[in-house]
């Protein structure tokens, strides 16, 4: 310690030695690492303590934990501790299930190419701890940021040293449910190490969109029957994940895109992978081959055995096991620079953790020396900008001769799109390099009346080369029971007269699990009615698709893109009990009703969630408003993901609205909002109750989870008649994480004149 007193001498100089002093002294010394000096800086000195593990230092997180390198003090031997957080109550579940992860892999530790489970234990409240033996190495993403796609050969050897370590879970009756790039370790012998296999079954079983709390990149390889369905993980959404890495190794990029988790999640649901040899012609046929039957949407069409998949890949190669190993020596030799986490591990683990014992008793000690809990260091995580994630690094660096040019995207005959330059709302011009398959197009001019019954599944709905087509929406709707239709730049016009029973009119009856609308608009020609008696713009009312099961939850999606509501009782009534996802993006709603009203409260298997980039909400009752006749005791989860978004409800008018005689309380608790850089003007409440006998009253906002929602005074360019570029935000008097505005910005929204002076 002698060298340690030098420093603290050298560091203070004529100042008192402070804590503080003493912790840089041993980082710079190296006795703490610089994850644990930030710790214990900050006043979390005790949580470098996690049962019998000294915290080391962080290692790329699958978003559903903290991972970790920690020492194990009485077992003397370096883990990998992934640390996960539960909801109230459901930490018995879940610890009972990490318990018999545990006893299934108890003989699959001796197992090459596995790392799994071994001890489990609780951490404090709703914490829960796994551990696994310790393998160093990088995951095959941080391998791509830096060198770009793998060789053909060497991913069959990946793929051959997997499926021998996925056979043997299959032995075991244990299942992997988390196969993707950043969970697959690579050491620098060329070895392939699959670490903890089945933890992400155990801690978050379920998936879909009502769960679309983890990063993007956590749902990569995500089998399209766990999104639509939401079924449970088995063999073949596990061969699927191999699909998909395997492709994504080949080709350097996602099998399935999406720079968010619900974009992740519908495309997920709704895309065909290319096949991979567009992409790297130089694939092996036999590796081509496996993974186009392992991406079939079709669970029963994949290969129904791991031992299958390793039979079809058991061509032996002279050349893949030399090339895989020297990737893995090159990309460590350009890892092996001097760095205070390498020398602090090269040290003898016995000596090394004699000084990380002694951090960590140093680290109680001082935690209540830095008073940097509370408030202030809350806001700072919420703001904080999340890390690119691999597959967006690997993006930017690949090289040009492994990606597809443009022209090789125009020849499948994919859109490219184009905002032309119009200061009278440009409309999303759509060229398409080869003739377009189950397009409806309208005539321009003036609004017309459209049959439902002509539309079909997957159907494009839109004007002539370009131009914007007008639909007069007949009093009882345009009835659309064709699934995936695309409304593209088209203006619904309801004629004025009043809904014939309070809100049950609406301009689109949308009797399907998905809709898409892109560049239209929704207004009543009425004026001076009052809510009830207007139309709603979309009633969603779905149905359950021919031939499913009975047993089968029905998840849908409505995508709302670049669209205008004026004058309307709700943008969307919505009637259909399902897991349901409302996307909405870059639009505009004037009310005078909700954005989104629920005939019903979510129920237990029919999670909600509510996901908005770039909105604006003007002049409106509510954002969101949810009725019910009777509350039980539990009540689905509700979730709203809101970037960038600017709420301004009518006066008197709140941001949620709960209508019903009982108290909301089952619906508050199960209510979470999160996201960054949304504004709420600064008199409206975040949640109302319209109770019995018409009393309203104001939640308690310490009763409802909102992150990144902040109140401010919000100034518009004009006022909410003079069209859509009057509702851009111009003032606002808070710090956002980006100097932009929130809500609808340049991007130009159409909204004719009707009924407007």
């Amino acid at each position: 310690m002698r060298a340690v007193r030098g420093r603290v001498r050298r560091l203070s100089r004529d100042l008192p030695a402070f804590e503080s002093v003493w912790v840089d002294a041993l980082a710079q010394a190296r006795v703490l690492t610089p994850y644990q000096a930030a710790e214990i800086n900050a006043g979390r000195g005790k949580s470098l303590e996690v049962g019998p593990f000294v915290l080391f230092q962080p290692l790329p997180s699958p978003g559903y934990a903290r991972v970790f390198r920690a020492y194990q003090r009485r077992q003397q031997r370096w883990m990998r501790l992934s640390i996960s957080s539960c909801s109230p109550g459901a930490q018995a579940e879940i610890s009972a299930r990490l318990k018999s992860l545990v006893h299934r892999g108890a003989g699959l530790a001796t197992v090459g190419h596995l790392a799994p489970v071994v001890e489990t234990g609780t951490a404090g409240e709703n914490k829960l701890w796994a551990a696994a033996p310790d393998v160093r190495g990088q995951t095959a993403a941080e391998w791509m940021i830096n060198h770009g796609r793998f060789p053909p050969a060497a991913v069959l050897e990946i793929a051959q040293q997997m499926l021998a370590a996925l056979l043997a879970c299959e032995q075991a009756e244990l299942l992997h449910g988390d196969l993707r790039p950043g969970q697959v370790l690579l050491d620098a012998h060329g070895k392939v190490w699959l670490p903890e296999p089945g933890l992400r079954l155990a801690v978050r079983p379920d998936e879909g969109f009502g769960h679309a709390e983890l990063p993007p990149e956590a749902y990569e390889c995500l089998a399209p029957e766990r999104v639509a369905a939401g079924t449970t993980a088995n063999t073949a959404s596990d061969i699927y994940a191999c699909g998909c890495l395997w492709w994504h190794l080949l080709a350097g990029r996602p099998a399935i895109p999406g720079a968010t988790s619900l974009a992740k999640l519908r495309a997920a649901q709704t895309i065909k992978v290319l096949d991979v040899c567009q992409l790297a012609p130089d694939v092996p046929a036999a590796l081509a081959e496996t993974i186009s039957e392992c991406l079939r949407r079709d669970p029963k069409l994949r290969p129904d055995t791991m031992g299958r998949l390793a039979v079809r890949l058991a061509t032996p190669s002279r050349t893949a096991k030399s090339q895989l190993a020297r990737a893995a020596r090159r990309s460590a030799t350009s890892l092996r620079r001097p760095s205070p986490i390498a020398r602090v591990t090269r040290r003898p683990a016995r000596k090394a953790m004699r000084l990380a014992a002694a951090a960590s008793a140093v680290a109680a000690a001082l935690v209540g020396a830095w008073p940097y809990w509370g408030a202030a260091w809350l806001k700072h995580r919420s703001t904080a900008p999340s890390n690119a994630s691999p597959q967006q690094a690997s993006a930017v660096g690949e090289e040009p001769d492994r990606l597809p040019t443009d022209q090789a995207l125009a020849s499948l005959g994919k859109p490219n799109a184009a905002v032309a330059p119009d200061d009278h709302g440009a409309v999303l011009q759509t060229a398409w390099t080869e003739p377009a398959a189950n397009v409806l197009e309208l005539k321009g001019g003036k609004p017309q009346r459209l049959d439902g019954s002509s539309l079909t599944d997957g159907m494009t709905v839109r004007g002539p080369a370009g131009k914007r087509a007008a639909i007069s929406a007949p009093p009882t709707g345009l009835v659309v029971d064709a699934e995936d239709v695309h409304f593209e730049n088209v203006d619904f016009i309801a004629d004025g007269s009043p809904a014939p029973r309070g809100d049950a009119a609406a301009m689109v009856m949308v009797r399907a699990l998905s809709a898409r609308f892109s560049g239209c608009s929704f207004q009543s020609a009425a004026a001076n009615l009052s809510t009830d008696r207007l139309p709603a713009a979309i009633a969603w009312l779905g149905s359950p698709p021919a031939g499913e099961s009975e047993l089968t939850l029905p998840a849908g999606e409505l995508s709302v893109q670049r669209c205008v509501f004026r004058q309307v009782s709700a943008a969307v009534r919505c009637e259909i009990g399902a897991a349901l996802t409302f996307d909405f993006a870059h639009s505009l709603h004037l009310g005078p009703g909700p954005l989104i009203v629920l005939a019903e409260a979510p129920q237990v298997d029919e999670p909600i969630t509510l996901a908005l980039e770039h909105v604006t909400l003007r002049g409106a009752f509510a954002l969101l408003e949810c009725r019910y006749q009777a509350l039980g005791d539990e009540a689905g989860k509700l979730a709203v993901l809101a970037a960038d978004c600017a709420f301004v409800p009518a006066p008197g008018a709140g941001l949620v609205v709960f209508r019903g005689a009982a108290h909301p309380g089952p619906l508050i608790e199960h209510f979470n909002w999160s996201g960054q850089g949304s504004v709420l003007a600064r008199e409206a409440p975040l949640a109302l109750w319209h109770g019995a006998n018409g009393r309203i009253r104001a939640a308690a906002e310490e009763m409802i989870q909102v992150a990144g929602l902040v109140r401010t005074e919000v100034g518009f360019a004009g006022e909410a008649e003079d069209g859509p570029a009057a509702s851009r935000i111009v003032r606002w008097q808070v710090p956002l994480r980006s100097p932009d505005p929130p809500g609808i910005g340049e991007d130009a929204l159409s909204l004719p004149l009707v009924g407007r002076k």
